[in-house]
């Protein structure tokens, strides 16, 4: 349970750590600690990247650069939270919880809760132990505040975001529902916080104010370079950034998200930043398709706005995505135009609050399956001369193997044979087809994609006569006319 290198454990529950070295009773008692340390400088605590732009690395945080950050955003900060105790719903296993969390109420003398809640109702319920209170969130949690009601979070004093940038529409949101503007922070493991910027504000509210004690340095080939009394001393990142007179900064995004895709280079973060213009999405990650696929392009997973939703009920998956492609293709290169979208109410989040592309990658993998041939039939009502059946498209639909390569759709033969089969079961035994008539293939079907099946059949001298169409809403997807002798 205790790793080579722990000295002892600091904890208000002794029971709970048999045979651990206690530093301190914190519940009043007076015994001194039994182990001896080593210089403030030698002592402090072992954390570890998260990994999203490559291997975890350790880091090593002195205690004494720890208290050094700590002071900095207590002056910073600590005049508007006077009395305010601390509801978070950021885990404090990396650098941001933990310091905002835990370490920094601890020093500055303020109550938190130990309970991570993560749903709002769950947030409400936690800050009615306090008269004010303050929130230590991420845009994971954040871009759902839309939830709440203009009045639940009364009292609030001040909101703290990080782990990823909120985007306008966002930060508008959680400003109106909670009361007060959203302070991001922006930093990483090895470098401690940077700095800071508060949206909606000034005009120019995009740009980060460097925290005190911080400078950023803008090199030659366009990344940010920081040093800080926590950073351990000039510390060259791996974002890339302008840096103005005045000493704040914009972020553009991360260095390592350029890509070459068709012998050009590609910003990944410029896309997703054209991406999030429309008025259909909310969030968008961009992702190049992996090495070896044929051809080498772009996929891009993408939340929704409720207009969004809406546009794409009403217009079908093939139009919604051809509409956002000619939209995009207005700004950027025809290499950068992603070929393939996966449409989400929420983007996939991991632990920290940052969008899993790990998880996004995983929606453009489907195993198909050579035994899946039919629809998923949802229901099925018949009236007369009249039959419908609500469908849905199986994702691991067999067919889509080779039909065609990251592009998967339904052939025209199979929605014509699923006809065919439906008229079976609905008429049993079908006399001999002698022609297919009008048949019409007007929009793809896609995996996931929901229609209805409606057959008309009418007796007529020359023999039975099948009227069918594959539809969804106002969307056709296809039609025609099968003559039986």
């Amino acid at each position: 349970m205790f790793g080579k290198g722990i000295r002892g454990i600091l904890t208000d529950a002794r029971g709970r750590f048999p045979g651990a070295v206690i530093l301190q009773d914190l519940k009043g008692g007076t015994r001194r600690p039994t182990a001896s340390f080593r210089t403030r400088r030698e002592t402090g605590v072992e954390l570890r990247t998260s990994g999203s732009t490559g291997i975890r690395k350790r880091v090593f945080k002195p205690l004494t650069v720890l208290e050094a950050e700590l002071s900095v955003l207590e002056s910073t900060f600590g005049n508007e939270l006077h009395g305010a105790g601390i509801v978070a719903t950021v885990s404090p296993h990396h650098i941001y919880g933990l310091l905002f969390r835990i370490l920094w109420p601890l020093c500055a003398g303020r109550p938190f809760l130990g309970e991570t809640p993560l749903l709002w109702d769950d947030v409400l319920e936690a800050k009615s132990v306090f008269e004010k209170w303050l929130l230590v969130s991420s845009p994971a949690h954040l871009a759902r505040v839309e939830s709440l009601s203009s009045d639940a979070a009364s009292g609030c004093r001040a909101v703290f975001s990080s782990g990823g940038a909120l985007t306008p529409l966002e930060a508008r949101q959680a400003t109106k529902r909670l009361g007060t503007s959203v302070t991001e922070v922006f930093g990483s493991t090895e470098t401690g916080g940077i700095g800071w910027r508060r949206q909606p504000g000034r005009k120019d509210s995009t740009h980060w104010t460097p925290l005190e004690g911080v400078q950023v340095n803008e090199t030659p080939a366009g990344l940010l370079q920081v040093s800080s009394p926590w950073s351990g001393g000039v510390c060259l990142t791996g974002d890339r950034g302008t840096v103005g007179s005045d000493g704040r900064f914009l972020h553009q995004g991360r260095a390592d998200q350029i890509v070459k895709i068709a012998e050009k280079r590609v910003s990944l973060t410029e896309v997703e930043k054209r991406l999030m213009e429309h008025p259909w999405i909310d969030r968008a990650v961009a992702l190049c398709a992996k090495p070896g696929a044929t051809p080498r392009a772009l996929n891009a997973g993408v939340s929704l706005s409720p207009s969004g939703r809406n546009a794409l009920a009403r217009e079908g998956r093939s139009r919604f995505s051809s509409t956002l492609r000619s939209a995009l293709r207005r700004r950027l290169d025809d290499a950068a135009v992603p070929k393939y979208f996966r449409f989400l109410d929420r983007l996939p989040m991991d632990a920290q609050g940052k969008v899993s592309k790990e998880a996004v990658e995983r929606l453009f993998l489907v195993a198909y399956n050579p035994a899946c041939t039919g629809p998923l039939k949802l229901k099925t009502s018949t009236v007369g001369s009249r039959r419908e059946v609500n469908c849905r498209v199986p994702k691991e639909l067999g067919y889509f193997e080779g039909h065609f390569p990251r592009f998967p759709v339904v052939p025209g033969v199979v929605e014509l044979q699923w006809v065919m089969d439906e008229a079976s079961r609905w008429k049993g035994k079908l006399p001999p087809l002698k022609a297919v008539e009008g048949l019409k293939f007007k929009q793809f079907l896609e995996p996931g994609q929901t229609f209805r099946i409606t057959l008309d059949w009418k007796e007529t001298a020359g023999g039975p006569v099948l009227s069918f169409s594959l539809a969804e809403g106002n969307v056709l997807f296809a039609e025609g006319r099968c003559r039986f002798s």
